[in-house]
């Protein structure tokens, strides 16, 4: 028995490609030129941010309290999140090389994903290459990170901005309009599965 199916995908506005991809340029020079100041904003906006939250979970515990709603959990969390941006804010040279860790972890986990979805997607040939270098990208990156573990936070960020410039220029490349006209049987448009 043979069935159809209609997978439609609603594909990004190439203008909000482009935009995006101009914004993570801009982005990307920025954490390169004024790399000192975006590791100071980064510990910064740790530090208060973990502990606002912390505090705010916190307080919602006693909002649960007084309902008798289960507060223990909540409460850990909130002083877990509390400590967090007291770390950050006390030891933040320890704390930025296990958020480099972390970061590198989430690196490798995301270029992993991204260039399989580009290998086995099938949605136009550019999008998968285009998809297929952004994941080996960011997976380099990651596998980077993991190498050196005691690389600075001052060159995470350039790192990182030089990541955002190439996946601006990708995203730039991608929403640039193609000379081709699109194929209504393409794949992106149209899938046909068989039972």
């Amino acid at each position: 028995m043979e069935s159809a199916v209609r997978v439609s995908f609603v594909p990004v506005p190439s203008w909000a490609a482009v935009i995006a991809g101009l914004f993570l340029i801009l982005v990307g020079l920025v954490a390169i030129l004024r790399t000192g100041a975006v590791v100071s904003a980064l510990i910064l906006i740790a530090a208060v941010g973990f502990a606002a939250l912390g505090i705010l979970v916190l307080l919602g515990c006693i909002f649960l309290a007084s309902h008798r709603a289960t507060w223990v959990p909540f409460f850990l969390l909130g002083l877990f999140l509390l400590i967090l941006g007291l770390l950050f804010y006390l030891v933040p040279n320890v704390m930025l090389t296990i958020l480099v860790f972390l970061i590198a972890v989430c690196a490798i986990i995301a270029g992993a994903i991204l260039s399989l979805i580009g290998i086995t997607v099938s949605f136009g040939r550019k999008n998968r290459i285009l998809l297929t270098i952004l994941g080996l990208v960011t997976l380099f990156v990651g596998a980077y990170l993991i190498y050196e573990p005691h690389v600075s936070a001052m060159i995470l960020v350039q790192v990182a901005g030089l990541y955002l410039i190439v996946m601006g220029i990708l995203a730039v490349a991608g929403g640039l309009p193609s000379r081709k006209k699109p194929d209504v049987t393409d794949d992106f448009y149209y899938r046909e599965i068989r039972d």
